[in-house]
């Protein structure tokens, strides 16, 4: 079975701290190994609504949309809410999608869960280590969503 096999219906990326100097697409304005694996990854799921960014500044961004760097970490004031994530995702018609995979640290899977409380979230709470390997294991077709959500909790 590969990663296709079992689509989800949308995963969301975690934005990242390193950003290209200049505005750019969201899949490319985030230059970490960490964001890259994890877009890479995102890709490989096929996801039926696409996959999109979850900025700590801007909450949900579709990868085409053109954004201006930012310094905003999710535990600063001014980060998106929750709420704001909840908001969001049932304006751009998200709120259906009951395979959500989110591929990022624990305070964006907080965050998610207001949209979608059935996230699948691997890699949450581990060392960027895990992630990374995690991430890298289903674009490279190792993991796929049937795998993840099996040793995921959170799913049902």
């Amino acid at each position: 079975m590969n990663a296709t096999d079992y689509p989800p219906d949308l995963v969301v990326v975690a934005c990242g701290s390193q950003k290209a100097p200049g505005p750019m697409p969201a899949r490319d304005l985030y230059q970490s190994t960490t964001f890259r694996l994890a877009r890479a990854a995102a890709e490989r799921l096929a996801p039926r609504h696409g996959w999109y960014v979850l900025s700590a500044r801007h909450g949900l961004i579709h990868p085409d949309t053109v954004t201006h760097p930012y310094d905003q970490r999710i535990t600063f004031p001014g980060a998106i809410t929750a709420e704001q994530v909840r908001t969001q995702a049932r304006d751009l018609g998200l709120l259906t999608a009951e395979r959500c995979v989110l591929l990022g640290p624990h305070l964006y899977a907080q965050a998610a869960r207001q949209a979608w409380p059935r996230l699948i979230a691997p890699a949450e709470g581990q060392p960027v280590g895990y992630m990374n390997q995690t991430y890298k294991d289903i674009r490279d077709g190792r993991l796929t969503l049937a795998d993840i959500a099996a040793r995921t909790r959170t799913y049902a």
